[in-house]
C-alpha cells in the first residue's frame, strides 16, 4: 500500500477497506432495484451476454472483499480472505437473486446466482495472486502490524 494506513484511526482505517465494499454493493442493489435495468445499460447489455456481466459484477465484488478481508478483519480473516471473499460475494448474489424476485418486471434465476458464484471465485482468485506477486514475505496486517506468511499459516 502506497499510504501510511497503519497510522490511521481504526475507524478511518475500515472505511478505506471496506467502504469501497458497501457503496459497490450498493450500486448493485440499485441496479438490481431497476425494473428495465437494460434502459440504464442498453448499449453494454446488447454486445454482451448476461451472464458474462454478472461474473463482472461479482468478480469485482470479491476482489473489493478480498481487499477488505487481508488487510482489515485481522490475521484470521486475512488467512482465508480468498474463501471468505466468495463465500461474502456469493450470498450478496444469492441475497441479489431473492431481492429481484420482488421487483415488477425482473426475474429470479439460479443460473444468475451461478454466474455470480463463478465471478467471484475467479475474482477473488485473480486478485489474491496479483497481490501475492508484490507482497514479499511480509504481509501487512491490521494497525500496521507485519505477519510474516508463516505466522498467517501460508508459508
Amino acid at each position: 500500500m502506497g499510504f501510511v494506513i497503519d497510522r490511521w484511526p481504526a475507524l478511518l482505517r475500515w472505511g478505506w477497506y471496506w467502504g469501497p465494499v458497501c457503496v459497490y454493493a450498493g450500486v448493485i442493489f440499485y441496479l438490481s432495484s431497476l425494473s428495465l435495468p437494460h434502459e440504464a445499460l442498453a448499449s453494454l447489455l446488447e454486445e454482451v451476454s448476461d451472464k458474462v456481466l454478472h461474473m463482472v459484477e461479482y468478480g469485482l465484488l470479491a476482489a473489493l472483499c478480498y481487499r477488505a478481508f487481508r488487510w482489515s478483519a485481522g490475521p484470521a480473516a486475512a488467512r482465508f480472505a480468498a474463501l471468505l471473499a466468495i463465500v461474502a460475494s456469493s450470498s450478496y448474489g444469492l441475497t441479489d437473486e431473492i431481492h429481484q424476485a420482488f421487483v415488477p418486471l425482473r426475474e429470479s434465476s439460479w443460473q444468475d446466482w451461478i454466474a455470480d458464484t463463478a465471478g467471484a471465485l475467479v475474482g477473488a482468485t485473480v486478485y489474491g495472486a496479483v497481490e501475492s506477486r508484490g507482497s514479499g514475505n511480509q504481509l501487512k496486517g491490521v494497525g500496521g502490524s507485519l505477519h510474516s506468511k508463516r505466522q498467517l499459516g501460508e508459508g
